[in-house]
């Protein structure tokens, strides 16, 4: 049972899927095995098209109509191709060893991001209470848990034996869910589900559960590729929408997805990274793998572009796509890997691993930068929760927050001053709500407003700052605005708030941005170009 290009689940997948390693004593074998799979998907292939089912719609052109023939088009092709896909043809001897190499890599990178997570939240929590900060044992219950993985693509279950074998070797428990387009994928892939869980008796330890559809839709809703075109400062935004609750129920869900052997038959690869962005846990992990490469992959895209309209990002454009508005940080890029060959000679084989974890915050497309008075505003902040803000005044900044989602941001600020008073002219970090403060029943703010929380220990700022001007450039978005029940439970998420903030000011992506003149140099006057006057002004900056 496998498949190479993929068995289906994300809308496209292809003959990218398992082959062989490019060893010195296997390339003509190599060769022959992957003219044979390219052969196969072009035979299906030009099929549909004599059908003429699915025109040749532009994959860079979005529309309801092309993004559905799509995906039809791929459902048609890999159920043609399931009998295939399940047989041992599939995926040859010499491809085994790659496939057990990427799974135990993102099993360990799963379970090391989940142990980094626990430690992180063990270490704030103590330090809230005052505790000792060099405990960081990880509980049984902790260490024990069952972790929940999104296969894309299963296909026939290529990786069901790799998952439960490396899991065996990681004593790791496992809920794998398999999602793929092809009908005929998936009920291939139960019936082998079921017997690989009865011939290694595990079916205590791991469990099987599977859908048919497409992951960009069962994550973001249908037609995602055209709606994602109209984009906010924070990315894809659907905050404030109502969701389907199929929708729902893949929210935050998993602690690792992967996409293996497909990532280059999805009709919009963005949209992918969004979806899995919105399907992970914090902390948990996308991978991106390929036993062949991405070499493989070109020659897929080039002699079948319909099937696979995209080649595998190289590792300068992976970063690029995870960096732009989507709460994921680079973790891994492998393209070749050192594996002995039959003779014991170490040989280098092609392979194709990329991937990220999920991260609380987003670097937002256009850093905000604002320059006022600080109001007193509500005085909720440190009357009521203990989280003194400085507040820029509404009718000032009107404009700016017009198009600025609500939610909750991090950046730098500076308090201009004369240097006689402690804290002034120097560069603090801040987190920020924008919005309307919704949980306070009766007291929420009329217009969108900017409340700035600096994050600074005592004595660092001499005195409130009142009236004094204040200099405020956002750089990322964390969490929407939302109500809370109680005001304990907004307390608790204004603490790790500021702890996700302080963390995230802490990494050089971030600190970068205190290089920026508008922060250096408060003595230096100046006004946004955007919209203002010498007492308050405004600037968007492209990042």
């Amino acid at each position: 049972m496998r498949s190479f290009e993929r068995g289906s689940a994300c809308n496209r997948k292809m003959s990218e899927r398992h082959m062989t390693p490019s060893s010195s004593n296997g390339v003509d074998n190599n060769d022959a095995i992957e003219n044979r799979m390219i052969g196969l998907q072009k035979e299906k292939s030009e099929s549909l098209k004599k059908k003429g089912e699915y025109g040749n719609d532009n994959v860079g052109e979005a529309s309801a109509t092309s993004v559905q023939k799509h995906l039809e088009r791929q459902k048609e092709l890999f159920d043609n191709l399931s009998d295939f896909f399940n047989s041992e043809d599939a995926t040859p001897d010499e491809v085994k060893p790659l496939l057990s190499y990427l799974i135990n890599k993102v099993l360990k990178e799963i379970l090391d991001s989940h142990t980094q997570g626990i430690m992180r939240h063990n270490t704030r929590q103590r330090a809230a209470k005052g505790g000792d900060d060099n405990d960081d044992n990880i509980s049984d219950k902790e260490s024990s848990k069952e972790f929940k993985i999104l296969d894309v693509g299963c296909g026939v279950g290529a990786l069901f034996p790799f998952y439960v074998s490396e899991a065996e070797s990681l004593n790791m428990n496992l809920n794998i869910v398999g999602l793929d387009l092809s009908p005929n994928m998936i009920s291939l892939a139960k019936e082998n589900a079921q017997k690989l869980l009865e011939e290694t008796e595990t079916t205590d330890k791991h469990s099987f559960a599977f859908e048919n559809g497409d992951f960009v839709e069962i994550l973001l809703g249908e037609n995602h590729e055209v709606i994602s075109n109209e984009k906010s400062i924070i990315g894809y935004n659907d905050y404030s929408v109502a969701l389907d609750e199929q929708i729902v129920k893949h929210r935050e869900q998993y602690d690792g997805i992967v996409i293996n052997a497909c990532f280059g038959n999805f009709y919009d690869p963005v949209s992918v990274l969004t979806a899995a962005s919105k399907g992970l846990k914090n902390d948990g992990i996308i991978a991106i793998t390929h036993p062949l490469g991405a070499q493989f992959v070109k020659k897929l895209h080039t002699e079948d572009p319909e099937t696979v309209p995209h080649n595998l990002p190289s590792q300068d454009i992976f970063e690029e796509m995870i960096r732009e508005s989507q709460p994921l940080s680079m973790y891994s890029f492998i393209e070749e890997i050192d594996s002995p060959d039959d003779k014991n000679n170490d040989t280098s084989q092609v392979i194709y691993y990329a991937s990220a974890k999920k991260v609380p915050q987003i670097t937002i497309q256009n850093t905000i930068h604002l320059r006022g008075p600080v109001d007193s505003g509500y005085g909720r902040g440190g009357k009521k929760l203990g989280v003194p803000t400085a507040n820029l005044p509404c009718s000032l900044f009107a404009n700016a927050l017009q198009n600025v989602p609500t939610g909750v941001y991090f950046g730098w600020a500076v308090i201009e001053g004369d240097g006689e008073k402690k804290g002034r002219n120097a560069i603090h970090k801040a987190v920020c709500n924008v919005g309307y403060s919704p949980t306070f029943d009766g007291e929420e703010n009329k217009e969108k407003i900017v409340e700035a929380h600096l994050i600074v220990n005592d004595g660092d700022i001499d005195g409130d700052f009142y009236g004094e001007t204040m200099r405020l450039a956002l750089i990322g978005f964390l969490r929407p605005e939302m109500k809370f029940e109680s005001f304990p439970a907004l307390i608790s998420a204004i603490m790790n708030d500021k702890a996700n903030a302080k963390d995230a000011l802490d990494l050089s992506t971030y600190t970068e941005f205190t290089k920026d003149p508008f922060l250096m140099n408060p003595q230096v006057h100046w006004i946004g170009g955007d919209g203002g006057d010498e007492s308050a002004s405004y600037k968007f900056i492209k990042n």
